[in-house]
């Protein structure tokens, strides 16, 4: 018999998961939501089925019969449990919770590093942070005891935090955990900030001058995984490269080592060094240019370099790496035409793949607006047989509209 469900939790993790949960035959009847439902009124799936978000006391009022479903991350789950205001045979901590023995091929492949944490996955929306200390040694092998109990924990079919994820597959796995892929993010110790002051960026309050106590070096971090002969690539986004006061020892230790990988940077400041890594190892750099003219730059980003980054961009893409130009759609600054189809030029000349976002502090629809100008793009895109994605930070209606519109590739 068909549980009849009400499922707690309407933000990200929940509209992500949303379309897999259906496929497995858990339908709500409705979503519910502690936050009043303060962003949006209700939540598609990717097939066009709506479900309507009521706040929790008014959802439990109106189905008394429902059972409760905790559609938040799965790490966060055992917390929320404990305030909802139901008898326990109503609740169920997960829709996919079930005592099997379950796996994730991705467990101790992947970590990404700030300033004082570990994030040992991104794939499922639900990573786990792990606490990290000024010592990079042991900040690993705290990395490897955690992923072997979350690998013993799936195989004993626990409530972990990734319950529900998309990548776990039926059975077990004794495999041991092999770290391949690092990212550095933003707010370790020596990263240096930026010298751009974006608009949208949420780090700009956040990363200090690169002196944070009890973090790890970057430099530091950086020379210890050198010597790990399992590491395969090296996300680089601790702030800005080009102001890094270790620059040149980055881009040395690079040079020997074998990592392939990528580098954001804002290509405001030429690094040869950054060039000799795109033609000898073709990694990737990633510039969020988010203008095509010099005046909405500088709106943009808080300085007036454009001319100066494009000419950096042009002489990178004479080596054999591969360059990815994002743009940020920002309401009333840059969804114009004059600023697309200067981007657009841009990105067909030094032949870029083309990355369409959005501000990531939102969490409300697209507007027409911006929408009109997200086609626009790519439709420019399209015509200038120019590769483009759209990035991870629309939401799933979103997708729904550009998936009908044929605009996502």
């Amino acid at each position: 018999m068909k549980k009849q469900l009400i499922f707690y939790g309407a933000g990200r993790y929940a509209e992500y998961h949303l379309d897999n949960w259906l496929k497995k035959n858990l339908i709500p009847v409705c979503f519910a939501d502690a936050d009043e439902c303060k962003h949006y009124k209700f939540m598609r799936s990717n097939e066009g089925l709506v479900f309507e978000i009521l706040p929790l006391d008014e959802a439990i009022t109106r189905y008394p019969n429902y059972e409760l479903c905790i559609t938040v991350i799965p790490n966060t789950a055992a917390e929320v449990y404990k305030t909802i205001p139901l008898p326990v045979e109503r609740i169920r901590l997960h829709p996919e919770h079930k005592k099997m023995p379950q796996h994730c091929p991705r467990i101790g492949r992947d970590l990404v590093i700030f300033g004082y944490s570990g994030n040992i996955c991104c794939m499922g929306g639900g990573g786990v942070s792990i606490p990290f200390t000024n010592n990079i040694k042991e900040d690993i092998e705290r990395y490897y005891m955690f992923c072997r109990q979350l690998r013993d924990d799936l195989n004993e079919g626990k409530l972990t935090s990734c319950t529900g994820c998309f990548m776990l597959q039926e059975g077990r796995s004794d495999k041991d955990v092999k770290l391949q892929n690092i990212a550095l993010g933003s707010g370790i110790a020596g990263s240096k900030a930026c010298n751009f002051k974006c608009r949208y960026c949420s780090y700009i309050h956040n990363i200090t001058k690169g002196n944070l106590d009890g973090s790890n070096n970057v430099l530091e971090i950086l020379q210890y995984l050198a010597k790990l002969s399992s590491i395969e690539a090296i996300d680089y986004s601790a702030g800005e490269l080009s102001v890094s006061p270790y620059v040149n020892d980055i881009l040395e230790l690079w040079k020997t080592t074998k990592w392939k990988g990528s580098v954001l940077t804002n290509a405001s400041i030429y690094l040869e060094g950054l060039y000799d890594l795109l033609n000898e190892k073709n990694i990737l750099i990633n510039v969020s240019l988010d203008a095509g003219t010099a005046e909405t730059f500088a709106k943009i980003k808080n300085v007036d370099c454009f001319e100066e980054v494009v000419g950096n961009l042009a002489k990178y893409a004479m080596a054999n790496g591969h360059i990815q130009l994002k743009y940020v759609l920002l309401e009333g600054i840059n969804c114009n035409e004059a600023d697309i189809n200067g981007f657009v030029s841009i990105a067909r000349k030094i032949n870029a793949e083309v990355i369409i976002s959005r501000d990531g502090n939102l969490n409300t629809f697209m507007s027409d607006n911006v929408y009109k100008s997200l086609k626009y793009l790519a439709q420019q895109c399209i015509s200038q047989s120019i590769h483009y994605s759209v990035f991870k930070d629309f939401m799933v209606v979103d997708f729904d509209r550009l998936k009908k519109d044929g605009f996502l590739v």
